[in-house]
């Protein structure tokens, strides 16, 4: 038997390691976009809104 804690805590881990196997998936689809872009998209969206 298990406390709640340690239950909600297993629960956590769980959870987050099905979002790191699916980054894992997208990143061996090549479904990617480098640091660099993603800041690049960030500027230009930032001048489009006159900031």
């Amino acid at each position: 038997m298990q406390d709640i804690a340690s239950y909600e805590a297993q629960r956590q881990t769980t959870a987050l390691l099905k979002i790191l196997a699916l980054g894992e998936k997208e990143i061996a689809q090549g479904k990617v976009t480098t640091a660099a872009d993603v800041f690049a998209e960030l500027d230009r969206l930032d001048k489009k809104d006159g900031a």
